[in-house]
């Protein structure tokens, strides 16, 4: 789970909102994310869930925050 830092470097990026960290664990605990779509990532073959509930969904792959990505 990513909750720390998004978007780029310390100065580029930012920290991911403490609500929406919440939320994130919420879903964790509530089994609510066994029951949505993942995108698989090219390189790591890593899932993240394309939906959260009260989450931006760009945020939730790393790429989408990145600038120039």
């Amino acid at each position: 789970v990513n909750t720390g830092w998004s978007g780029g470097s310390y100065g580029c990026g930012s920290r991911i909102k403490l609500p929406y960290t919440r939320k994130i664990i919420d879903a964790i605990h509530s089994g609510s994310l066994l029951n949505v779509e993942y995108k698989k990532t090219e390189i790591f073959g890593l899932e993240i869930p394309t939906e959260v509930e009260g989450v931006p969904s760009e945020i939730l792959d790393p790429e989408n925050t990145v600038s120039g990505a």
